[in-house]
């Protein structure tokens, strides 16, 4: 579900950036609670119908060291000065923004896949689009029929179930794929 319909798992969170971290020279965010994979970050700029984001460049931590001046954060330089953009790293169950925003005001979009939500119970509702609820179905019964040594049926189900997820697939590709079959971000909704 995350690989062919990564939408239904998309999730933002906002934040202010802040200059007095306890390390601002290192500025560190945790991800949220429910966070699975990193998507973008994004800064915006201006309020209601005229806001805009611009996205951060995600590189690793060695390199984001290099937009450091001598070992002083470039957080003490005006942003008309630096020139720098900033840039995101990530680590494990945070990221760092370099260059630490230089001021409170700045206002973060993180876009990322959250986790789905685990089933407690047998009735528990499936954290699934609705149109992937026949394929974990047969999926589930695949199982169980393997469990109970009915191989035969457990085998056509296989089959019907992969079928179905086959054209679950090529539907999805269809509507999210450019001609060149990479994906169209323009297409997909975050």
């Amino acid at each position: 579900i995350t690989q062919f319909a990564p939408n239904y798992y998309l999730a933002h969170a906002s934040f202010t950036g802040v200059d007095d971290a306890t390390d601002s020279t290192y500025e560190f965010y945790n991800f949220p609670v429910d966070y699975r994979t990193f998507v973008a970050l994004e800064r915006q700029f201006g309020t209601g119908v005229g806001r805009v984001y611009q996205q951060l460049r995600v590189i690793n931590s060695e390199s984001q060291d290099r937009y450091r001046l001598y070992d002083v954060g470039l957080l003490t330089l005006p942003d008309s000065l630096t020139n720098y953009e900033q840039t995101v790293a990530i680590w494990d169950t945070r990221f760092r923004i370099v260059p630490a925003p230089s001021n409170n005001g700045y206002l973060y979009r993180l876009k990322y896949l959250r986790r789905p939500v685990v089933a407690s119970a047998d009735e528990s509702n499936l954290d699934i689009p609705l149109e992937w609820e026949e394929v974990v179905a047969l999926d589930c019964a695949v199982f169980v029929l393997s469990q109970l040594g009915d191989e035969v049926t457990a085998r056509l189900l296989s089959d019907l179930r992969d079928r179905e997820f086959k054209l679950l697939r090529d539907e999805y590709r269809r509507k999210n794929m450019s001609v060149d079959g990479f994906p169209a971000f323009d297409k997909m909704q975050f």
